[in-house]
């Protein structure tokens, strides 16, 4: 893949899409190659708040985790995805329903393994979680 264009590879329409991203209304803002970087937006629904009307706590990790395991597949080109072995989340602040942004970074890449940090940012741009993960690494090819 070596004509590889994230905002291509990462469209919502894309074979390569997981579903999981779909629910979570992803949609890719920005991208850096070199530095396996990206930033993505999400639009959550009504059904992620919980009685406090927050955006409940397993739908922000699974919004982290969506931009921290695509950051693997833009440093490598499309070549490899992650599977989690582990993630980290701090919560900093109470998330309302809104836009919410996220950005990810590859620190370390090897072999089999890599390790990204996350941050997420509410509809006013304050810092409200943050996340670190390490994860499996995998040849890419979409499932049949």
């Amino acid at each position: 893949m070596s004509d590889f264009d994230p905002k291509t590879f990462f469209t919502i329409d894309s074979p390569a899409a997981p579903e999981a991203a779909k629910h979570l209304g992803f949609e890719l803002l920005d991208a850096d190659v070199d530095r396996g970087w990206l930033r993505v937006k999400f639009t959550p629904r009504k059904e992620f708040l919980n009685p406090m009307g927050n955006v409940q706590g397993g739908f922000l990790i699974a919004m982290l985790d969506e931009t921290m395991g695509p950051a693997v597949v833009v440093k490598s080109k499309g070549q490899y995805v992650s599977s989690s072995i582990d993630i980290a989340t701090h919560f900093i602040r109470p998330v309302k329903l809104g836009t919410i942004s996220t950005e990810a970074e590859v620190i370390r890449m090897g072999r089999s393994v890599a390790f990204m940090e996350g941050k997420l940012f509410d509809e006013k741009d304050r810092l409200c979680a943050t996340a670190s993960t390490s994860a499996m690494l995998t040849k890419f090819h979409v499932p049949e």
